[in-house]
């Protein structure tokens, strides 16, 4: 039998399966998941969100992140696609998120203080491949632009290699550069710049939806 007339045969199969029976037989691959050694043994667990009669991962997804894997699943209703990591964050890498959201108010406060209206975005960096790569904890990028012109007027960068970044937003706010102006910029891969994207991509989200 030929691969195309074996995948017809299979899909046939499944969609003969009743929920029930979709939900049994995916328990049982759950199970047997859960006891192979390669499953004990890994750090990092890759899977995808379930749809139709596919096996059903929700359970698989949330019991890897209770044995303290980090899991990470395509999703492609994000902006621009890619990778979600939903992974949990040691302990002794974690930052408070009052500390977070501490740094961006303040930010926003001295900006609201000087008579700027301003809006900001921001992302934390546990979902960037440079930083699953290198694990230095818990970081975040925040840009604040202005809100009637979309101007970058000030960033904080509490991450690794933050010094070797900032020169770029440094010109940028030099030259009146706009958060979208910055969002066009290519950026290699893997590294910590691509972070940068994913904060100059809420931010322009953000001021296009008050331009509505």
């Amino acid at each position: 039998m030929d691969k195309q007339t074996l995948r017809a045969e299979i899909r046939a199969k499944k969609r003969a399966m009743t929920p029930a029976q979709i939900e049994a037989a995916s328990g049982r691959l759950a199970e047997l998941l859960f006891a192979h050694p390669a499953y004990r043994a890994a750090k990092s667990l890759y899977g995808y969100l379930s749809y139709n009669q596919e096996v059903r991962t929700a359970k698989i997804l949330q019991q890897a992140q209770k044995d303290g894997k980090r899991v990470a699943v395509w999703e492609p209703t994000m902006p621009s696609g890619g990778m979600l990591i939903t992974n949990p964050i040691p302990h002794q890498y974690a930052m408070p998120k009052d500390v977070i959201d501490a740094a961006i108010n303040q930010a926003l406060a001295e900006a609201k203080e000087q008579g700027i209206p301003a809006v900001s975005g921001k992302c934390t960096l546990f979902s960037n491949a440079r930083t699953i790569i290198e694990n230095p904890g818990r970081c975040f990028m925040k840009l604040v632009a202005e809100r009637d012109t979309g101007r970058l007027i000030g960033a904080q960068l509490m991450c690794q290699h933050a010094s070797d970044m900032i020169s770029q937003i440094s010109a940028a706010m030099v030259n009146h550069q706009t958060a979208e102006d910055l969002r066009r910029v290519m950026r290699p891969h893997p590294s910590f710049e691509e972070a940068m994207m994913e904060a100059l991509e809420a931010l322009v989200a953000k001021l296009e939806k008050l331009e509505k």
